[in-house]
């Protein structure tokens, strides 16, 4: 992901944790229909974030391929691009620091 005029990109990874399964199999488990259990991350500077049993974390953005970076949970269902952001990388670092100190840790 690539710095453009304006500011950088910032996009949101949606995956379903059960790859599917849950659209298949919650009428005859759960009586009702549900689409999946969604997971997000966002993902900028070339980083995904994401909240996990350690906290707010980061990794290479996901391509599918867990050996070449990314959670486990391969390549994302959907991205969307939320926007564009003006705050600088040190400023989101010092941010997500101080987030991991307070509850969200």
């Amino acid at each position: 992901m690539e710095s453009k005029e304006g500011g950088e990109p910032v996009d949101l990874y949606i995956y379903d944790l059960t790859n599917g399964l849950a659209s298949l199999l919650s009428p005859a488990l759960l009586g009702q229909q549900i689409e999946g259990v969604w997971h997000t991350a966002v993902v900028v500077f070339g980083r995904e974030y994401f909240y996990g049993s350690g906290g707010i974390t980061s990794c290479n953005p996901s391509d599918g391929i867990y050996v070449q970076g990314g959670t486990q949970l391969g390549a994302p269902l959907r991205v969307v691009r939320l926007g564009v952001t003006g705050v600088c990388r040190a400023v989101l670092r010092d941010y997500l620091r101080a987030l991991a100190t307070g509850p969200y840790k």
